[in-house]
């Protein structure tokens, strides 16, 4: 109810979403709904300071909160969240947040663990970041493709993805790749 509803399917809405997912996610059952929740969730939030074992939980303080923040601090998240949207479309095109495999034209679904750690890091990126991993981005698919095939990696964003083990080292990993393909 309230805000956070009103904010979650605006945002599962817009255009800049529809177009980063390329229209993968069903909404039958608001699971675009769920994924722009856990992007929000996480930016609010740092993986960093993800300590519960129930994602749901979580999720749902995350809605309480939105259903408390000043409208202007909801257009700003907002704002920050299309941004990201954006940003991951113009450096991974149609292929982003899915997996992926090396030589494979194979169009994969949207991953919702890959959602929400791209989807963060990117947006915590400066502008000139950003271009210049666009620029980069045949060496930052790569590393993305060297990562996939790490067996720890693939658990953290298979199955149990609320683990908050599996949390951090998706998120650090990914991190980590990001820092190496700016370099």
């Amino acid at each position: 109810q309230g805000k956070a509803c009103i904010l979650l399917k605006t945002l599962a809405e817009s255009a800049e979403f529809r177009t980063a997912i390329n229209d993968g996610i069903r909404d039958e059952r608001m699971g675009d709904r769920e994924c722009v929740l856990r992007l929000l969730a996480f930016m609010r939030t740092s993986y960093r300071d993800y300590k519960a074992n129930n994602i749901d939980a979580f999720l749902n303080q995350c809605m309480f909160e939105l259903n408390r923040l000043p409208d202007a601090d909801i257009q700003i998240l907002e704002k920050r969240f299309k941004r990201a949207m954006v940003d991951c479309y113009r450096i991974f095109g149609d292929r982003a947040f899915r997996k992926q495999k090396k030589g494979s034209a194979r169009h994969y679904p949207i991953n919702r663990a890959l959602l929400e750690v791209w989807s963060t890091d990117i947006e915590a990126l400066s502008t000139e970041e950003v271009n210049r991993l666009q620029a980069k981005n045949g060496d930052l698919r790569e590393r993305f493709l060297a990562l996939l095939e790490d067996s720890d990696f693939a658990a953290a964003i298979s199955y149990g993805t609320g683990d908050p083990q599996k949390v951090q080292r998706r998120f650090s990993m990914i991190n980590e790749i990001i820092k190496e393909a700016l370099q």
